[in-house]
């Protein structure tokens, strides 16, 4: 598997269809190269994987209001972004700063070192945690969670504006995550907020 960066199809995943993974070219990873080849721009999938994971977190507390409704509407939207965002976010940013260090430092605009690996490993503790606190706890104690989740991403948005800003960092990784940034830790405080 390769990923073609040569002239006019710069981006295009290039994989070997031999090897099947639950129908998807290029094995395990072809899902993962495939979502980073959006629309030929390098970091534009793995800013639109938060997004989808974003829509999809409504839509799961939507499919709960449906089958819990006496829980309420927040409470079950609590606990979708839990497991579904936060979680999402965590195994995600684990694989993509563990494993693909390079492709994502690039993308952001940076060079690639041993703190992305420790990013990856905080993120998947994070992830876990929502998924644990979604899935046992029921979304009840998840405040401490939240409030690590709210510095972690607003403290990296607030890195990335100002990388754009001070330093010109105008690469589609350094700006377009930005809006999950904020969106994410703004939802799960809206959520808290009309559950308490």
């Amino acid at each position: 598997m390769t990923h073609d960066t040569r002239g006019p199809r710069r981006g295009v995943l290039v994989v070997d269809s031999s090897k099947d993974w639950c129908g998807w070219p290029g094995g395990r990873w072809g899902v993962l190269l495939l979502v980073s080849s959006v629309a030929g721009v390098e970091g534009v999938g793995f800013i639109m994987v938060y997004l989808v994971s974003y829509v999809l977190s409504w839509l799961v507390g939507g499919v709960l209001c449906l089958l819990w409704p006496d829980r309420g509407f927040a409470m079950n939207c609590l606990q979708a972004h839990l497991v579904c965002g936060v979680g999402f976010f965590g195994l995600f940013n684990f694989v993509g700063h563990c494993f693909f260090s390079e492709r994502v430092a690039k993308s952001i605009g940076w060079v690639s070192n041993g703190f992305q690996k420790e990013i990856g490993v905080i993120s998947l503790g994070i992830g876990v945690s929502g998924v644990y606190s979604g899935l046992v706890d029921g979304g009840r104690g998840c405040l401490p969670l939240v409030i690590v989740l709210v510095f972690f991403l607003v403290g990296a948005g607030v890195n990335h504006i100002r990388e754009a800003l001070k330093e010109g960092n105008h690469k589609v990784g350094n700006v377009l995550i930005i809006l999950p940034d904020f969106l994410i830790p703004l939802t799960l405080l809206a959520l808290l907020f009309l559950v308490r």
